[in-house]
């Protein structure tokens, strides 16, 4: 759960950026992925979205480790990181 964690740390970082770049201001001290790629106004394909959506929770469940669910398997820790390896180079190539 953690190494999600860090995935949803990566993502938040790219797009931090965006939002730097969009707005020429240091980006709120927030971590909700979905609200951060809106104040940059990046336009989000569905795919994309929908990652940045599932990789929130990790946001959550890696900050407050009381509040863990049940853990995932392996195999979908490895479909979670693909999607969102995706989703990163995106956000990295429109920089």
């Amino acid at each position: 759960m953690l190494g999600l964690f860090a995935v949803h740390l990566s993502l938040e970082k790219a797009v931090k950026a965006h939002v730097v770049k969009q707005t020429g201001k240091m980006p709120p001290k927030i971590h909700n992925l979905i609200r951060l790629a809106e104040i940059a106004e990046i336009e989000l394909k569905v795919e994309h979205k929908q990652v940045l959506a599932e990789v929130n929770e990790f946001n959550i469940e890696g900050r407050y480790t009381d509040t863990l669910p049940t853990p995932i398997s392996l195999t979908e820790s490895k479909y979670y990181m693909r999607r969102a390896k995706g989703t990163l180079e995106w956000l990295i190539s429109l920089l």
